[in-house]
């Protein structure tokens, strides 16, 4: 016979147990929700340093625009009216003119960025118009984050500022900017997607060629990162800004133009010795570096200045003999072997 009972028994301490841990499990999913470390929590506080890290980017951005018009009313214009000592002096006269997503604000050397939502980045505006980042804080503003609960940062569906998309390997990036330890610039040459691999600026002295691409797994990897800015005079930089996956190895794929000047009326030996970046890798270019640049763009004597913002003369990398190397004339749209003790304007390039 069938002893109803002990089974009866033994289903009851089944269920006692279930219960007990389901409502164990229903507190640690609530603690995981409602805790400090929850998962809401460090997407929110994620979403927050990564507008910060969007301000920071747009600022330099603008700041940079601003050191580029600094040179072009001093050495270009020659303004008898500019009488700002250095760039620094002039980000701090122009920053807070600047309208736009963010409010910049300036009080002795240090500058404040301001979004929308209240989130701030610090920074000291240095004498040669670099900003260097000291802080901020997090504003009060919260917008839905779309998933039925609330947050601080963009309402969901809005703005793409500061996500990280990879580049694809079938895109030239030409015309794009990059952020190459800690300096920008803009994409004059892709060597995996660029169709057109040579080609000459002026005369004979400016031809150039590009090597043959190597298989698309042969080249870092890369990401396109959206951000919301003014139009330069070299395109549209809503289209992205390209930045190198972070340990990734392989062949460079891209050449890199700075935005801006670097120094000027500097002889040769001096504007060869002229880096920048956190790990000095941008550098003078070559002659042939700086024919592709040119031709990337469609830069010539007629546009160079009042459509590009670049000066008359430049120095390249490259000697023609022991007291000459070769000279970027714009303002002639052609290049020439000239003395090196002579002063000229320097602009700094790299590869990533």
């Amino acid at each position: 016979m069938i002893k109803l009972k002990d089974h009866k028994g033994i289903t009851l301490i089944a269920l006692v147990i279930t219960i007990i841990v389901l409502l164990i499990l229903a507190g640690i999913t609530i603690a995981m929700i409602t805790g400090q470390d929850s998962a809401p929590e460090k997407a929110a506080e994620a979403k927050i340093e990564n507008d910060k890290g969007a301000m920071k980017d747009a600022a330099t951005l603008v700041a940079t625009k601003y050191v580029q018009e600094y040179y072009e009313k001093k050495y270009v214009q020659n303004d008898p009216n500019f009488t700002y000592a250095n760039q620094g002096e002039y980000l701090k006269a122009k920053l807070p003119t600047e309208t736009g997503e963010y409010t910049y604000s300036v009080s002795g050397d240090t500058l404040t960025v301001t979004d929308s939502k209240g989130n701030t980045v610090t920074g000291t505006i240095n004498d040669n118009g670099t900003i260097a980042w000291t802080g901020g804080s997090t504003g009060t503003n919260t917008g839905n984050n779309g998933t039925g609960g609330s947050s601080s940062g963009n309402t969901g569906g809005s703005s793409q500022t500061g996500t990280n998309t990879p580049a694809d390997t079938q895109t030239s990036y030409v015309g794009y900017y990059a952020y190459v330890d800690g300096v920008y610039g803009v994409i004059y040459a892709d060597l995996l997607a660029q169709d057109t691999r040579s080609g000459k600026w002026g005369d004979s002295n400016g031809a150039w060629s590009l090597p043959d691409a190597s298989a698309a797994n042969a080249y870092k990897s890369y990401e396109v990162r959206a951000l919301t800015s003014s139009d330069s005079k070299f395109g549209n930089r809503n289209t992205g800004v390209i930045t190198q996956v972070s340990g990734t190895t392989g062949l460079d794929r891209f050449y890199i133009m700075e935005i801006s000047n670097r120094g000027s009326y500097e002889n040769w030996a001096n504007a060869c010795s002229i880096t920048a970046g956190t790990n000095n890798s941008w550098r003078l270019p070559s002659k042939i570096e700086w024919s592709i640049f040119l031709c990337a763009f469609g830069i010539n004597n007629s546009n160079y200045s009042s459509t590009y913002g670049l000066s008359h003369y430049y120095w390249s990398s490259t000697e023609d003999i022991s007291s000459t190397a070769w000279l970027v004339s714009l303002r002639y749209g052609s290049m020439y072997s000239h003395v090196k003790t002579f002063g000229f304007n320097v602009r700094l390039c790299t590869t990533f």
